[in-house]
């Protein structure tokens, strides 16, 4: 396998909630290649013990989840905890409203694999 490109980001720990298995895979599969640690939740009963068990830098979310809206288990796990960082995968447009409650990154299906390292980073720094 190639070297991962380096400009992409730095390593974070990355959470990844979503509902087709297929695509949990693929994605991380991505963020490992990119050098992120990444673990995967495929309902939104998971997302919130998930990131209680662990130290997480990032959220990244589908919109529609198995069990509930991506959207609303974002805002309680950003509740719970203040420093997390959201990127929210959709699969539509328009996009998502800016008056969520906190910044957020969005990323729409599909996506390649630079796509995905610049989300993590500007997750970081928005500018």
């Amino acid at each position: 396998m190639p070297t991962p490109p380096t400009y992409l980001s730095e390593s974070k720990d990355v959470l990844v909630a979503e509902s087709n298995g297929r695509m949990l895979s693929i994605i991380l599969d991505m963020l490992q290649y990119l050098g992120h640690c990444a673990e995967g939740a495929s309902a939104a009963a998971d997302v919130l013990p998930k990131l209680k068990g662990r130290r997480t830098d990032v959220l990244l979310i589908c919109v529609r989840l198995l069990g509930g809206s991506g959207v609303e288990v974002a805002k309680r796990a950003v509740a719970s905890f203040p420093d997390l960082k959201v990127i929210f995968l959709t699969d539509f447009r328009p996009q998502l409203t800016s008056d969520i409650g906190f910044p957020f990154v969005e990323l729409q299906k599909p996506f390649y694999l630079t796509d995905l390292g610049d989300a993590v980073r500007c997750a970081f720094n928005p500018n």
